[in-house]
């Protein structure tokens, strides 16, 4: 607790700006904060380095430098600083002033030449997403409802159970089914009324998550539902995690702005007296409805109408995982600790006695 709070807490601070320090300066700062690991889980001097950062999940020096840059780049353009022009300046000097010849790269520099083919992807707001809604908006409380689990079902009974459950939970609603898919890196959503026979398919930027693509469809989803004469609508998902995400929302909410774009149809939809609830069903249970959407969502991935939709920070931050890897190929590079890794082949997220109780 001590090392997280005070000593990595100062190191991470200034790590932006002593990046570029010397291999020797930087070498110091590393073996100390090694030291401070060893004595932390009481590891011998002559464990591995690479032991002991897997044994304690702390990504090396160097990885953590390159993941604070990456992050404070993706931060400064989502919220549209004045710092980000500085830095795009200091990247240019980099590249074209003898000065930087003979230095090494500032860590900001190599974070933005990274993250540049992405970045204006990313969706700008220097508030929360909450807080450009109106009161009665954010204080809006959105339907959801969460259906059985039909996979513990036999096949033949699991599309009548289902339609059972959605008579009781929202009788007389339409149903539109949606759906997210991500395949070999491209990443598509889609529709489906099964009263009208209406698909839409939709693809999106390859840099959007499989959570931004379920998010995405129950906006599709809602703006679909804007255009039809009825006022019950249910939109099926079998995102759990969507649901859950609208579930929570709250005026205090740390969401993206999907989310308050799908709070603000739903209560336009709402002043038209048309009542939307969203519902989760548990996917590839043979419901029919969901079936067909799943195979609309793969189709939507290289077949989808391009939608050049602004992505949630969050998406853009996969480029941290890039990050992660580096310290996954030094891991699995180094010839020491070889007894360690036939034990522990596979880095994990948080440490072993995490969740331990001491004392």
């Amino acid at each position: 607790m001590f090392y997280k709070s005070i000593i990595r807490s100062l190191l991470d601070f200034g790590l932006i700006l002593y990046g570029q320090a010397s291999r020797t300066e930087l070498k110091k700062l590393v073996t100390f904060s090694n030291k401070c690991l060893r004595r932390i889980i009481g590891a011998l001097p002559s464990t591995p380095i690479t032991a002991l950062s897997a044994e304690v999940c702390e990504p090396p020096l160097p990885v953590r430098l390159s993941k604070l840059a990456v992050n404070k780049i993706i931060n400064l353009h989502h919220s549209g600083s004045f710092l980000l022009a500085k830095i795009a300046a200091l990247t240019e000097a980099f590249l074209t002033e003898k000065h930087w010849l003979k230095n090494n790269s500032p860590p900001i520099v190599s974070a933005f030449l990274a993250v540049t083919p992405d970045i204006h992807s990313v969706h700008k707001s220097n508030i929360s997403p909450t807080l450009k809604l109106d009161y009665p908006r954010a204080t809006t409380s959105l339907t959801t409802i969460y259906l059985r689990d039909y996979s513990e079902y036999p096949p033949q009974i699991v599309n009548e159970l289902f339609m059972a459950d959605i008579t009781t939970a929202v009788p007389g609603s339409q149903l539109i089914f949606t759906d997210g898919s991500l395949l070999e890196g491209q990443v598509g959503c889609a529709i489906y009324d099964p009263s009208a026979k209406v698909e839409k398919m939709f693809s999106l930027p390859s840099q959007a998550s499989i959570f931004t693509a379920e998010m995405y469809a129950l906006v599709c989803a809602l703006e679909y539902i804007a255009t039809l004469k009825g006022t019950r609508f249910a939109v099926v998902s079998d995102s759990m995690s969507s649901i859950k995400q609208l579930e929570r929302f709250h005026p205090n909410s740390k969401c993206d702005y999907l989310v308050t774009r799908i709070v603000n149809i739903v209560c336009t939809l709402r002043h038209r007296h048309i009542q939307t609830a969203f519902c989760w069903c548990r996917g590839h249970c043979g419901i029919k409805g969901n079936d067909k959407v799943d195979q609309l969502a793969k189709r939507a991935t290289t077949a989808g109408q391009y939608q050049d939709i602004k992505l949630p920070k969050t998406d853009a931050k996969r480029t941290l995982n890039k990050r992660l890897v580096e310290w996954r190929n030094w891991y699995n590079s180094g010839t020491a600790g070889n007894f360690y890794k036939s034990l522990h082949p596979e880095l994990r997220s948080i440490p072993w006695f995490a969740t331990s109780k001491f004392g």
